[in-house]
Formats: structure tokens, sequence, C-alpha cells
């Protein structure tokens, strides 16, 4: 939850949080303040992007690693009830 916090805090305090892109296309020519302003918002946005992308990487890691965790512990289950189920197994009418 902090961490959520954090970056909508970064993301709100920026200076180019609330810019948008310039439409240089109708440009015919952009100065170098424009352009330096689309790289900001652009990088900005790639900053965010990333933090997010390591952010979702990071949750499912977690998730795989608790899923294997589970899996050895069915396993192993499994292995206990099968040996139970071998040593208690009913005798079939042929052996009886």
């Amino acid at each position: 939850r902090l961490w959520e916090e954090a970056i909508q805090k970064w993301y709100t305090d920026s200076y180019t949080s609330h810019l948008d892109y310039l439409n240089l296309a109708e440009t015919t020519k952009p100065t170098k303040k424009e352009l330096a302003h689309n790289i900001s918002v652009i990088y900005d946005r790639t900053c965010l992007s990333s933090r997010v992308n390591l952010r979702n990487f990071k949750l499912l890691l977690e998730e795989n690693h608790n899923l294997e965790k589970r899996i050895r512990n069915l396993e192993s289950s499994v292995k206990t009830l099968s040996s139970l189920f071998i040593e208690n197994k009913p005798l079939t009418q042929s052996e009886v």
C-alpha cells in the first residue's frame, strides 16, 4: 500500500504530471523547448511504467514462490497418503 502511495505522490508532484504531449505534427518547426517538453513527459511516463512493471513482476514472483511451496506440500501429502494406502490395502477375495 505504501508503495502505491509513493508512486502516486511522485506522479502527482512531478512537474510534468499534468502536462500532455505537444502535437508536433501540426507544427512546421518545433522549438527546442517543445521537443524538450515532449522528451520530459515521455521520460516521466516511462519511469512510472517501469516502476509499475517492476512491482507487478515482484508480485508475480511472490505468488509463484507461494504456489511452488504449496505444490511441495501437496506432493508430500500425496506421498504420505499413498504409502498409508499401500500399508493398509484391504485384502482381495483371492487373498482371503
